[in-house]
Parts: C-alpha cells; sequence; structure tokens
C-alpha cells in the first residue's frame, strides 16, 4: 500500500486516530472515524489511510494532495 500509517482506538464507541508519529488525525480522517463509530466494539488497529483511483490503485501523490487541500478522507471504500 501508499498510504499514511495509522494507529486508531475506539473506545466506548468513540474513535480516536493518530499518525504513526503520534500526530492526532481523527479530524482530518472525519469519514473514516464515522465509519469506525459503527462497528459497535471496542478495538484498536493499525493500518494505512490510501486514495484508491478508480482502477483500485492507491494513489500516495493523490493522497497528499488531498491531505494538503484540506480534503477529508471518506470512509472506507466499498467497491
Amino acid at each position: 500500500m501508499d498510504g499514511w500509517g495509522l494507529c486508531v482506538r475506539v473506545d466506548a464507541g468513540r474513535p480516536r486516530i493518530w499518525s504513526h508519529n503520534g500526530l492526532p488525525w481523527t479530524g482530518a480522517m472525519s469519514g473514516i472515524a464515522a465509519g469506525l463509530e459503527q462497528l459497535g466494539r471496542d478495538v484498536v488497529l493499525d493500518g494505512e489511510a490510501v486514495c484508491q483511483l478508480p482502477d483500485g490503485r492507491s494513489d500516495f501523490r493523490a493522497h497528499g494532495a488531498r491531505m494538503a487541500a484540506g480534503v477529508r478522507c471518506s470512509g472506507p471504500s466499498t467497491s
């Protein structure tokens, strides 16, 4: 994957997201946080957020450009 490393904790239905270097990203990843609220359980996750292209590939530059432009990340792809 070509993405931004994330650590996630959902505790009592409240998701919190951090970058791998400890920066709080819950606000920047609000769409992902909203999806995590739907899990219905407490979890700790480690993974990556990616910008998925229509053909299914990930594009790190596109993701970085979206973050730099202040575009909030959406939740998981359903495709």
